[in-house]
């Protein structure tokens, strides 16, 4: 069976010989890993090309500054395996048997997409480790909606796309693309994912590393106006979808218990913007009801909060906890 690992490159610098080695030292063999340079001048485009010359299993490809998403799709569209997964170009697989234990158990739960953990590191050391004592059978022997309700509960279900290897078909079948030209792009495509998929699973053994603290990714950043916008319209967009659809109603609440959390995110970061919009907030009040899904233990929270002081109240307390949290790293 055929992985092929797609790789966004921008400016990689000292961290891409890291990303690619990582999976050149894979136990598992049967890859292929296609780097997709997107305009690259600190000479991260030569190290690609170095790199597709000395291992014919790496392919490069060249994009003009279009964004994660475009080179995803430009990848997308060359990508030979029966898999896919995803990379960014500054983190890295931490085993060396991580391909070979996600393929052991593709094939042993059958599933079009299998999960695995993350770890958050950061440059002083210090680390987040991956979810422990996830149970596995709570995930891919029982149906779709509680697999999904399972995984929000335990806060495992990312909704990056790096913490998942998904079947080819998922992709072609549906003409599923990242969106370009928006952020929170992962926030659409894992949302699409678990629409498509039929069955779900997962890998304990698996780890990918995401290192924080370089001021690169958005977490480490303050939200743009853009930024907002782009997870106010995929909010929407996934709720008026669900809801809209003909899907049971465990399900619709399986897939709105996963939108619940970038829900809560669109508020976290709407109080960081001066002056408020207050067409937006209420916009965001129109699809508050999503509140009352609180399948994941942040929602709870939230819940509570919404429920004794209010909507606009809630807000508040949202940036205020952001505000804390980044101060402590």
């Amino acid at each position: 069976m055929k992985i092929s690992i797609i790789v966004p490159v921008y400016n990689a610098g000292k961290y891409l010989d890291e990303c690619i080695e990582s999976v050149r030292k894979q136990s598992y063999k049967d890859w292929e890993l296609l780097l997709v340079d997107d305009g690259s001048d600190d000479g991260s485009r030569e190290k690609c090309i170095a790199y597709a010359d000395k291992d014919s299993r790496i392919r490069t490809f060249f994009n003009n500054h279009g964004g994660v998403s475009s080179a995803r799709n430009v990848a997308l569209e060359k990508a030979l395996g029966e898999y896919y997964m995803f990379m960014d170009n500054d983190d890295y697989w931490e085993e060396n048997n991580l391909l070979r234990d996600v393929i052991e158990q593709i094939k042993a739960q059958e599933c079009d997409m299998l999960m695995f953990g993350c770890t958050e590191f950061w440059p002083d050391g210090k680390k987040k480790p991956k979810p422990q004592n996830v149970d596995m059978e709570k995930i891919c022997n029982v149906n779709k909606a509680d697999a999904i309700k399972y995984c929000v509960e335990k806060d495992i279900l990312t909704r990056a796309v790096w913490t998942k290897a998904i079947k080819r078909e998922i992709f072609t079948a549906n003409g599923l693309r990242f969106p370009e030209g928006k952020r929170n792009e992962d926030v659409y495509v894992t949302g699409e994912l678990l629409r498509y998929v039929k069955k779900i699973g997962w890998c304990n053994t698996g780890t990918y590393m995401y290192r924080k603290g370089t001021g690169v990714s958005q977490s480490d950043q303050k939200p743009s106006q853009k930024i907002i916008d782009d997870l106010k319209d995929m909010c929407i967009d996934y709720i008026e979808t669900i809801n809209r659809s003909d899907e049971s109603k465990e399900l619709k609440e399986a897939y709105l218990s996963y939108i619940a959390y970038p829900y809560a995110v669109w508020m976290m970061y709407t109080s960081q913007v001066k002056p408020k919009n207050k067409r937006d907030i209420q916009l965001m009040k129109k699809y508050r009801d999503v509140l009352k899904i609180d399948v994941n233990p942040y929602m709870k929270f939230i819940k509570r909060a919404y429920m004794f002081v209010g909507f606009d109240m809630t807000i508040r307390l949202l940036g205020i906890y952001d505000k804390v949290r980044k101060l402590k790293g």
